[in-house]
């Protein structure tokens, strides 16, 4: 599916009170302080950039505006005490309106990895709209879109990390190499250590190859533990002598905490 981004736009001044977030803003965090520092700068010399909103009508019969881009300069206006602000009104559809207001962040780059995932996602699976048609709008490759949604699972708590001690994406491409259950001794070793992307894969490579032998180590250890595989072994044996005309004859005898495997053979 293809979304339609509508074009004709007019300005005008809005009263804040009437206008409501957007409903698929993809940032979800706000630094306080870059807010303050902007609501000076807009308390000083105005909003240069006119915040972009579409007409919405609400449950109770009411008519307002949501807001597409601009919800930094919005709460920064809330903080300067302005009454209203200027204003792109432009009618879009709720799929345009998701893909304006990723584009915007993307621009000024001010989504970190995750909240650009979950944009993209958002765009992919509830709009249906298809990654070819995504890359091109966004000004991203399919490559990026489809490396972009495989972050989405890390975990939220593998996320939270990420931001937390400042990865990059090249940490969390390298990290999704790693068996999930080894994801979080990972991440330990990476803020421990102040491993580099490079050096975080040659750690998992490691830890890979250290795991797949245990894990055929184990295999073996099993079939030597097996004592059934021991027996149908000298079964076997047993048949081929048979096979050859001499009347072989087996007995198993369990005593003291053992089982004797007796081979008659005639003379």
């Amino acid at each position: 599916m293809k979304a339609e981004v509508k074009r004709e736009v007019s300005i005008v001044e809005i009263e804040l009170e009437s206008i409501s977030p957007c409903s698929y803003q993809p940032r979800e965090s706000f630094d306080s302080a870059s807010l303050i520092s902007l609501a000076k700068s807009i308390a000083s010399v105005g909003i240069i950039e006119p915040l972009v909103v579409r007409n919405r009508e609400f449950s109770d019969d009411k008519q307002g505006y949501e807001l597409i881009c601009g919800e930094r300069r919005l709460r920064a206006a809330k903080i300067a005490g302005l009454r209203t602000v200027p204003c792109i009104i432009s009618e879009q559809s709720d799929s345009g309106c998701a893909i304006l207001a990723l584009t915007e962040n993307l621009q000024r780059q001010d989504l970190n990895i995750f909240e650009q995932a979950r944009a993209i996602r958002m765009l992919t699976d509830i709009f249906s709209i298809d990654r070819q048609f995504a890359a091109l709008f966004l000004g991203l490759s399919q490559s990026d879109i489809s490396e972009s949604l495989k972050l989405l699972s890390l975990s939220q708590s593998e996320q939270e990390a990420f931001l937390s001690n400042n990865l990059t994406l090249s940490h969390a491409e390298a990290l999704l190499s790693a068996e999930p259950c080894d994801r979080k001794k990972v991440l330990t070793e990476i803020c421990k250590r102040h491993l580099s992307a490079e050096e975080t894969c040659a750690y998992i490579l490691s830890l890979n190859e250290k795991k797949a032998k245990k894990r055929s180590y184990l295999r073996r250890s099993a079939a030597l533990t097996d004592r059934r595989l021991f027996f149908n072994t000298i079964e076997k044996a047993v048949n081929i002598i048979r096979l050859a005309g001499v009347n072989a004859q087996t007995e198993k005898i369990k005593s003291d905490g053992c089982t004797k495997y007796v081979i008659s053979i005639p003379d």
